[in-house]
């Protein structure tokens, strides 16, 4: 396999971390952590049969270098100086449970479940107070959100100032997506996958000869962010190419707003997928804080439908558009006990499995609410919750328990307990009832060093009931 472009760009940033580590006589400051995690869980198919058991070693390596280049002791504000930083994540594991079976036919065969991997997650030079303070670069690996949700890009991001404080962001580069070198993003647009062909199983589930080649997808985008008097805003859009005939792969625009006025605060923002000319989604948020905060209001509209990138797979499959009005209202209740209720309206309305949903009450489908209770104390923090949602597209309640006590300075331990009802109306035999635990501990060495371990039982009629656990090993330094 070829190194691609994002295997060079976080080579060479991961080179620039190397090239620029402290000396004695540095005053660069380095900070380095690490976590390796022990996971054993089983992967469960769609019949309920566990296909494979997984224990998954994995360990990441977090390096940052700040102040690279030297202060100049006579500046009144050495944070206005031009200054240079570094940093890298790098994620690796390995799965000794994969039996490595290479024929879909055996029940063993786990499609693109693999043994080892190397995720670079981030690795980025980064040059600030350029042009007299109004100017930040950064290339390499980037991780980055605002209004357009979560991306993970390879290439060159720039923040501009503006005036009336505001600011200007541009990128370019390529995405980062699952298949290219180095390369395992989270934040890539969900149905975009690239990969090599290769293997026994290659010609049944990999038939398109554009599939034997990694491609790459271009992508710009920029947005403006500022705020006007106690209103903040942030507006983005984003363009991305299709890698197989150099069309619009994803044009999406977003917006947000938020503004504080006294004991009132609201936010608001929507996504416009321009590629397919559809409304992605819209939230509005309003709360009113009373007596200090300790009685508090909030109310929320929420509309959602999925949307794809045009090179995704999710299309060839029905979804559901919903629209939700949710009131909640918390509430002091005796000493370190508060409570909340909330009721929530929803209607599911065609464009997939259920179609229009029939209304049960004005436009809505589906009516719902809830209650909890809440202790908070200095060591102990415990809640309970119920709730409940029915109507003509939904059926659905639920209980859950969540305790937190800190033993000790040094010691932590939780627990989680959930049992809950459902019925998938539009798909037949998807119902029952199901439930799920889990229990872990903290153990802080020193501040360096730290222990987590968990486990985790659940029960659900279509899978019965599996286990999983899990344990990770922090380590940490200041340099």
């Amino acid at each position: 396999m070829s190194i691609s472009t994002g295997g060079r760009i976080a080579a060479l940033c991961m080179g620039a971390c190397c090239l620029t580590a402290p000396s004695v006589s540095s005053a660069v400051r380095a900070e380095l952590d690490s976590r390796t995690s022990a996971w054993l869980y089983p992967v469960v198919g769609r019949d309920g049969i566990a296909v494979a058991d997984t224990f998954l070693l994995q360990s990441r390596l977090r390096l940052l270098l700040h102040d690279i280049l030297p202060l100049d002791e006579g500046d009144a504000d050495p944070t206005d100086d031009q200054d240079l930083a570094a940093a890298a994540s790098l994620r690796w594991f390995y799965d000794f449970g994969v039996g490595g079976a290479s024929d879909p036919d055996d029940p063993a065969f786990v499609p693109m479940l693999e043994r080892t991997t190397l995720d670079v997650l981030f690795a980025y030079i980064e040059a600030t107070n350029l042009i007299g303070g109004t100017l930040d670069a950064r290339f390499g690996r980037l991780v980055h959100s605002g209004p357009l949700g979560w991306r993970s890009d390879d290439g060159l991001l720039l923040h501009a100032e503006l005036p009336r404080r505001a600011k200007l962001t541009l990128l370019g580069g390529v995405e980062n997506l699952r298949g290219l070198w180095f390369s395992a993003s989270p934040f890539s647009p969900d149905g975009i996958e690239r990969w090599d062909v290769g293997g026994e199983a290659a010609d049944r589930y990999y038939r398109r000869p554009e599939r034997e080649t990694v491609r790459y997808r271009p992508v710009f985008q920029g947005s403006v962010a500022g705020r006007v008097g106690p209103v903040g805003y942030d507006i983005g859009y984003r363009h991305a190419w299709k890698s197989l005939d150099g069309g619009t792969g994803e044009s999406l625009f977003g917006a947000e707003v938020d503004a504080e006025v006294g004991p009132v605060s609201g936010l608001a923002g929507a996504r416009v997928d321009l590629a397919t000319a559809t409304l992605a989604d819209v939230l509005a948020e309003a709360s009113l804080g009373l007596a200090g905060g300790r009685h508090r209001v909030d109310v929320s509209y929420e509309f959602f439908t999925p949307t794809f990138d045009l090179d995704s797979i999710f299309w060839a499959f029905s979804a559901d558009p919903f629209h939700e009005v949710t009131a909640k209202y918390r509430f002091p209740v005796l000493g370190p006990v508060s409570g909340r209720v909330w009721t929530s309206f929803r209607r599911v309305q065609e464009g997939g499995n259920s179609g229009d949903a029939e209304p049960v009450l004005g436009p809505f489908s589906d009516l719902g609410g809830g209650v909890g209770l809440s202790l908070r104390l200095a060591r102990l923090v415990s809640s309970a919750r119920w709730k409940v949602l029915r109507g003509t597209a939904t059926s659905l309640s639920a209980f859950d328990l969540t305790t937190r006590v800190e033993a000790a300075s040094r010691v932590a331990a939780w627990g989680v307990a959930s049992i809950w009802q459902y019925e998938d109306r539009p798909r037949a035999g998807y119902h029952g009832v199901g439930g799920a635990g889990r229990l872990g501990v903290r153990i802080r060495i020193n501040p360096e060093l730290a222990v987590d371990g968990e486990l985790q039982v659940a029960h659900d009629p279509r899978e019965g009931t599996t286990f999983a656990g899990f344990l990770w090993l922090d380590l940490g330094a200041v340099l």
